[in-house]
C-alpha cells in the first residue's frame, strides 16, 4: 500500500514539474537545463555504443580462446616413462656416433629417448601424418619399419624423411609414442658433425601444420653419462 502512494506521489510530482517546463520553457535558464540535458544524453549515448563495442571485442576474443581446436605437443620421454630433461637433466638430445659415422640411439637409460604426441586441445585429433626430416643426415635405403621412406636423394638412393600416420585419433588429453626411428639405417653427409637438426612437422584435418625443430647433439661415446 505504501509503494502505491510513494509512486503516486512520484508521478504527480514528474507531471507538476513537466508542466511547469512547459510554461517556462522560453526562461533562459530553462534553455540552458534542456542544452545541459542534451549535453548528458549524448554522453549517456557515446557511452552506450563503446560498452556494446567493448562487449562485442570481448564476446569474440573469448570465443577466440575457447574455439575447440586440437592442439598436439612433443615431448621426450625415457623408458621408464619419464620426461628425457627431468631423468636425464639435459636439454639436448644425443645419439651415438662412432668413428665410421654410423649413428645410433642411446639405450642407457637416462640418454635414451623416445617422441611423445600429447593432445593439449578440446577435440579430437582427425588423421594425424608426422612427418621426420633430417638435415646433414640421410637415410641411407628403405627398411622394414613403421614409417614410410619418402623425399628421395636422387643419385645415391636416400631418403631426407620418413612419415607416419596415426593409426587412431588422438583425443584431448590422451598422448601417444611414434615408433623408434631407424637410426640405424642413417649415414651422416659429414663425419666429423657435431650436431644434426631434426624437424617434426604434424598435420591434422581439424589443425593447421605445426612445425618443430629439435637440435641433436652427436657422441662418439655416450658413457659420458657417467660425468654427468
Amino acid at each position: 500500500m505504501v509503494a502505491t502512494y510513494i509512486i503516486l506521489i512520484v508521478s504527480i510530482l514528474f507531471i507538476f514539474l513537466t508542466i511547469i517546463l512547459l510554461l517556462l520553457r522560453n526562461k533562459t535558464w530553462i534553455k540552458e537545463l534542456e542544452k545541459n540535458i542534451q549535453k548528458i544524453s549524448n554522453i549517456l549515448t557515446f557511452t552506450s555504443v563503446l560498452l556494446a563495442i567493448l562487449a562485442i571485442s570481448i564476446t569474440a576474443i573469448i570465443t577466440i580462446a575457447t574455439q575447440e581446436k586440437a592442439k598436439v605437443q612433443i615431448g621426450f620421454y625415457t623408458n621408464h616413462g619419464m620426461t628425457y630433461s627431468e631423468e636425464s637433466g639435459q636439454e639436448e638430445l644425443y645419439l651415438n656416433k662412432d668413428e665410421n659415422g654410423i649413428i645410433s640411439k642411446p639405450e642407457i637409460v637416462p640418454l635414451d629417448w623416445k617422441i611423445r604426441l600429447t593432445n593439449e586441445g578440446n577435440i579430437a585429433t582427425k588423421n594425424m601424418i608426422v612427418r621426420i626430416e633430417f638435415s646433414g643426415i640421410y637415410f641411407k635405403d628403405k627398411v622394414e619399419a613403421d614409417y614410410e621412406f619418402t623425399n628421395p636423394i636422387y643419385g645415391n638412393g636416400g631418403y631426407k624423411t620418413i612419415r607416419y600416420k596415426l593409426e587412431q585419433d588422438l583425443y584431448p588429453n590422451d598422448f601417444t609414442y611414434l615408433p623408434e626411428i631407424p637410426f640405424e639405417n642413417m649415414e651422416l653427409e659429414d663425419k666429423e658433425a657435431k650436431s644434426i637438426n631434426m624437424k617434426i612437422i604434424l598435420y591434422d584435418e581439424n589443425d593447421k601444420s605445426k612445425e618443430f625443430n629439435f637440435n641433436i647433439q652427436l657422441e662418439e661415446n655416450v658413457d659420458f653419462i657417467n660425468n654427468i
